[in-house]
């Protein structure tokens, strides 16, 4: 039935946005769900960005704290629905590679520079990354508080986002690390001091090849 109401839309009448509805169908469904997973994959193929904001959901994760899921992806992200997590990013991504091309080909479009096209696609890469990695982060911290399966299907999230582009850069280590406490915080600053020296070196080492090049030269 969706497939047919999504299949009858007229995209030059109707601007009917599906996010809502996903985050919905997220909220409901288990992963496991043959249904829930074919309804998921149904509003994705039909344009619906899992990045994108959606309307303010409230999930209460214990008595003390809620966390507000604003995006499909963070709310499959919190729900450690990780086999949703993979369906919708990959449909999605074809879907974009799909939808540039098309750009790019549109006769009326064709007559922009170049320079039109790479901004604009550079543009929605630096929105995905932004929105992918504010699921990362409440992800990983999620699993701080987590036991057992549920720590371990919120990794999954995370590496099902990994494995699709989503990366981990030093400014989200840093981010967790103001927002953690304790050993795992300890161990944030381990690893963020291991990225310094890593650089540090790195650096020394190409200004003492250099130097060396120099010498030889005079």
């Amino acid at each position: 039935v969706l497939s047919l109401l999504v299949d009858c839309l007229d995209p030059s009448t109707c601007s009917y946005g599906f996010s809502d509805a996903l985050c919905e169908a997220l909220t409901l469904y288990d992963d496991t769900s043959e249904e829930g997973m074919e309804i998921i994959q149904v509003l994705v193929q039909a344009g619906t960005n899992p990045f994108t904001l959606c309307s303010q959901l409230v999930v209460q994760s214990d008595e003390k704290e809620t966390v507000v899921c604003n995006s499909p992806l963070s709310i499959a992200c919190e729900g450690g629905k990780f086999r949703f997590v993979a369906s919708m990013l990959d449909i999605f991504f074809a879907f974009q590679k799909k939808n540039h091309k098309e750009r790019r080909m549109d006769r009326v479009l064709m007559e922009k520079p170049i320079g039109y096209f790479i901004k604009k696609e550079k543009n929605e890469h630096d929105q995905c990354l932004k929105s992918g990695q504010d699921a990362m982060l409440n992800t990983l911290l999620s699993c701080v508080g987590c036991t057992g399966a549920n720590r371990f299907r919120h990794l999954g999230c995370c590496l099902a986002m990994l494995r699709r582009g989503i990366s981990i850069d030093k400014s989200l280590l840093q981010l967790m690390r103001l927002r953690c406490e304790g050993k795992h915080k300890t161990h944030l600053d381990i690893i963020l001091d291991g990225q310094h020296l890593a650089f540090q070196s790195g650096y020394n080492h190409i200004l003492q090849k250099s130097n060396t090049t120099k010498r030889k030269v005079v």
